[in-house]
């Protein structure tokens, strides 16, 4: 298990998954971008959940392996949207958002001086 470290917490996850994480943070960051992850994790009690972790530049994370008596947390799903780039990326719904706003032609009593 590791232990993910973010400017909002620490978030204990499998290790294929903190490596991924990582690894599209040194991508995004070499490419002067921004995107975000959802990152599966287990609390303390081994309740899982879910985190969107921001990444790329300018943010900053950590990891570091932790003993666990729980097993290896292993999400396939999550491994495979994380390292395909295919995360449902909410910027990318706002950017859809602006352009479909840019383009509505607005009533002309509303553009009348």
């Amino acid at each position: 298990m590791k232990l993910l470290e973010t400017a909002h917490g620490y978030f204990e996850t499998g290790t294929e998954i903190a490596d991924a994480v990582l690894r599209r943070h040194e991508e995004r960051s070499a490419a002067f971008q921004v995107d975000s992850v959802v990152v599966p994790f287990r609390d303390g009690m081994g309740v899982l959940g879910s985190v969107r972790i921001m990444v790329g530049r300018p943010y900053t994370i950590g990891s570091a392996a932790v003993p666990s008596e729980l097993p290896e947390l292993k999400d396939p799903d999550a491994l495979a949207r994380i390292l395909d780039d295919t995360e449902d990326d909410p910027f990318d719904e706002i950017a859809y958002i602006s352009a479909e706003l840019d383009r509505l032609e607005l009533p002309a009593e509303v553009c009348a001086p």
